[in-house]
């Protein structure tokens, strides 16, 4: 492609931002990331290819640098709002504290930039007051309308607190800002979302966390966001929370996150023993509604409304009786928790309970938001009482929506035969804890939905990581986002000089992996060997259950130097782990997937890394193995297609934890034999970096 895409004015900007960003830091310039950077100006100044590309930048490239520069020069050129969506806050912390401020200081142009978040992580002035509302006695109730849940009293004063610190302008009520961890039952009565936030018709509008930060992001030339926050957009129909796509050029960074992200929103979910729960407290609630109506207004519409929808609740509270009895011989049989059904398809007994409650759900979801359009009116309404009741009542009912149209999307899936283009995994799930079942249905293809909301609207999109190609070719990804056939690829090596500073130790001798006894054995014993007590360890497991057992083994007196997920959080073993290598002693982090990636341990911080699994999808992933049958059934070979290139994928992710930067040495073992005794072991090296590669003799 020739570089006369780029008028000459903006390469001259690109070329001088880039200039000064490596005077005022005292970098020198890198060959990838001068590579990164050509790429994408010429992407997004190329209208032949709709200005999207993928680029695949290898640790060290410096790809924050290598996509800010020219995103931030060309956003502003074309006066469009640039959104960097990532899928870590370890990330967007970096972007908004270290890198947005250094591009700023170096562009000829005046530039904002900031953090966005979703309501959700905002305070509800309103909901807290409510929370706060009726205390005697040193109890406070969560209180609409005489009855509810009793507060604890550590509850209470933490919303006391809170009430005094937001009312006193000592906390703009982000909940990220808040000195200490708000637990998620505390907060989730003190926030909202967009079923029950009643907006400019709150009392409390205008002391409102959210649309005062909300104010703040229409000046904004750069926003950071979550690929959940920019999904939950699009899905919207975009430019409800951000600008439009029209009107934006995203960088999506840590892009291997999207499938699975996008996945996610798309899903359905419904649990029917929390919903019968859930619609016992919505009958109960209209009873008491009806009442306060009856002997505050005289509401003749209400009244019908709420009869109807008492009516059909009743109704579908049956169904969800029905719908357990369909289930129940289905998972009666089978020994785990979870049943996957073959192909996507629901058995038929099943199947006609769900075709019996599907339009019962969708006459519920239709009073719901009959019900929640009279109480706007009354909010809106001269009368103090009628406003009252309207504000009162209307956030109960948008709560009410939300589940709604969860049990009709849910119900619609399990009903709907699939298409050509629309191909669901189907499973339930015995609830152990709450009875009854989960239901669930995820889209397999997600490709059709992306291009629609994003990539057909986008004014340019970069999408990044470290892991984006198998080997090298990115078609695999491009068809599953359903990116265009003219979309840029790139994929820029990393500057390591792997051979001379890391080693890759293969242990063919191990046990068996699907051996627990005897691989759990072997495990406790290579480290008891080859841990060094003095340094710094990172050993990733692939299940809680393996790691716990192996922990287990270990003699009494080495417990102490090892830190494990899920005794303290994540970040927290972190902290503990720096510290004691700052102090000169050992450490040995025992972590799961979430260690893989995301984390950033340089330096003397990890200079082993061991591996105990080759890092395959459980095998009783009810997505993965719906896609396996679709591979297979088109007469493809699901492991070679399927399987391997995700396992190549996340494996790459998690030997990245060793090697940060240029300074940086280990060594990585992975104990698991099959990466040098399977078929496929040449596929998998290949896919790892460079490093020099040894065999472990016992």
């Amino acid at each position: 492609m020739s570089k006369s895409v780029v008028p000459e004015p903006l390469r001259l900007s690109i070329q001088t931002s880039y200039s000064a960003l490596l005077e005022d830091q005292g970098f020198k310039a890198r060959g990838g990331q001068k590579q990164m950077i050509a790429a994408i100006s010429r992407s997004l100044c190329d209208a032949e290819n709709s200005g999207l590309s993928l680029m695949e930048a290898g640790t060290g490239v410096g790809k924050s640098v290598g996509y800010l520069i020219p995103a931030s020069n060309i956003a502003l050129a074309k006066n469009k709002k640039l959104v960097i969506s990532t899928a870590t806050a370890a990330l967007q912390d970096q972007l908004v504290n270290q890198d947005l401020p250094n591009i700023k200081k170096v562009l000829d142009t005046p530039f904002s930039y900031g953090l966005v978040k979703g309501r959700k992580r905002y305070l509800c002035q309103a909901n807290l007051d409510k929370s706060l509302h009726g205390g005697t006695s040193g109890m406070a109730v969560v209180d609409y309308f005489e009855g509810g849940q009793a507060l604890s009293q550590d509850s209470l004063k933490l919303f006391s607190t809170l009430e005094s610190a937001r009312t006193s302008d000592q906390w703009d009520g982000d909940r990220d800002h808040w000195p200490d961890t708000i637990n998620d039952a505390d907060w989730n009565l003190i926030t909202s979302d967009r079923h029950s936030c009643m907006g400019g018709r709150c009392a409390f509008f205008s002391n409102c966390s959210f649309y005062e930060a909300r104010e703040s992001v229409e000046e904004l030339d750069a926003l950071v966001v979550n690929h959940d926050l920019l999904l939950a957009d699009l899905m919207l129909g975009g430019g409800v929370i951000l600008p439009a796509p029209e009107d934006s050029i995203y960088v999506l960074d840590e892009a291997h996150h999207l499938i699975e992200k996008t996945r996610n929103h798309l899903s359905a979910r419904m649990s029917t023993g929390a919903s019968a729960g859930a619609l016992g407290e919505i009958i109960t609630s209209l009873s008491k509604m009806s009442e306060h109506f009856h002997a505050s207004l005289d509401k003749g519409g209400l009244a019908t409304i709420i009869l109807d929808l008492r009516s059909q609740a009743e109704a579908f509270l049956t169904s969800i009786g029905q719908l357990e009895v369909a289930a129940e011989p289905i998972a009666e049989n089978r020994s785990d928790q979870t049943v996957r059904f073959e192909h996507g398809k629901v058995p038929e007994l099943l199947l006609a309970a769900s075709d019996s409650a599907l339009p019962l759900s969708k006459k519920i979801r239709t009073s719901i938001e009959q019900l929640g359009y009279e109480l706007e009116k009354l909010a809106d309404s001269d009368s103090a009482d009628s406003k009252e009741i309207g504000q009162s009542w209307f956030p109960i009912v948008g709560e009410w929506l939300a589940r709604a149209e969860s049990w009709h999307e849910l119900l619609n899936r399990y009903s709907q035969p699939d298409s050509d283009d629309q191909y669901f995994a189907r499973w339930i799930r015995r609830n152990a804890r709450g009875g009854g079942f989960d239901f669930f249905a995820a889209p397999i293809d997600i490709s059709t939905q992306l291009c629609e909301l994003l990539w057909h609207r986008a004014a340019g999109a970069v999408l990044t990581s470290a892991t984006l190609s198998v080997k090298g070719n990115f078609d695999r990804l491009l068809d599953q986002l359903g990116l265009p056939e003219t979309t840029t690829s790139e994929s820029i090596q990393s500057p390591f000089d792997y051979p001379n500073i890391a080693t890759l130790e293969l242990c063919p001798r191990a046990a068996d992996p699907r051996n627990d006894v005897e691989y759990d054995r072997y495990i406790t014993e290579f480290l008891e060997k080859a841990v060094d007590a003095d340094k710094a360890t990172l050993v990733l497991f692939s299940s809680n259950r393996q790691m716990e057992r192996v922990y287990e083994n270990f003699e009494a007196s080495w417990k102490p130097a090892i830190l494990m997920q899920g005794q303290v959080p994540r970040m927290e073993i972190v902290r503990q782990h720096k510290s004691k290598i700052d102090d000169g002693k050992g450490s040995v982090i025992f972590g799961l997937r979430s260690f893989a990636e995301g984390i950033d341990l340089p330096g003397d911080y990890c200079t082993h890394l061991v591996i105990t699994r080759i890092p395959f999808a459980v095998p009783d992933d009810p997505i993965e193995a719906t896609i396996s049958e679709r591979i297979s059934a088109g007469g493809g070979n699901s492991f070679r297609e399927l399987s391997l290139p995700n396992a190549a994928i996340r494996l790459t992710q998690a030997v990245g934890r060793l090697i940060r930067s240029e300074t940086d040495y280990g060594t990585v073992t992975i104990t698991d034999p099959r990466l040098k005794n399977s078929g496929y072991s040449r596929y998998l090296l290949s896919a790892l970096p460079p490093f020099r590669v040894i065999e472990r003799p016992d």
